[in-house]
């Protein structure tokens, strides 16, 4: 079994660095049933990455796997890439200032840091302090 995660760990570190992300996040998602906590931590990262390689030009499938990373496990010490920051200024821009504060919440209970200038945007336009 041993040989086994560390073959579907090291498959998915491959494709991921090759910027393949769709298969990346196959061969994390079945590292999760093996062994959750390192496949978590990568299937979140792949998420976010992904999310990130789309952000411009499909930011619904964007916003989508930013959330899937968080809810994946980014808020877990170890994840290399930030999905609040991102997401929190896409719901934002949209003007979906219920769901950005869904994420600043999110990010606080995750001890995540939410950029100032970001947190001071939404307090404006959303008439909120919190």
């Amino acid at each position: 079994m041993a040989g086994t995660i560390k073959h579907g760990y090291m498959l998915g570190l491959s494709h991921e660095m090759a910027g393949e992300l769709d298969e990346a996040i196959s061969a994390y998602t079945q590292e999760m049933a093996l062994n959750p906590k390192l496949g978590r931590l990568r299937l979140a990262d792949a998420y976010c990455e992904r999310a990130g390689a789309h952000q411009k030009e499909m930011k619904d499938a964007a916003i989508a796997d930013y959330e899937k990373s968080i809810d994946t496990g980014a808020s877990a010490d170890g994840c290399s890439c930030d999905p609040y920051n991102p997401l929190f200024g896409l719901y934002t821009q949209d003007r979906r200032y219920d769901e950005a504060w869904e994420i600043v919440h999110k990010a606080r209970s995750s001890k995540k840091w939410i950029a100032p200038e970001l947190l001071d945007r939404l307090k404006k336009e959303s008439g909120r302090s919190d």
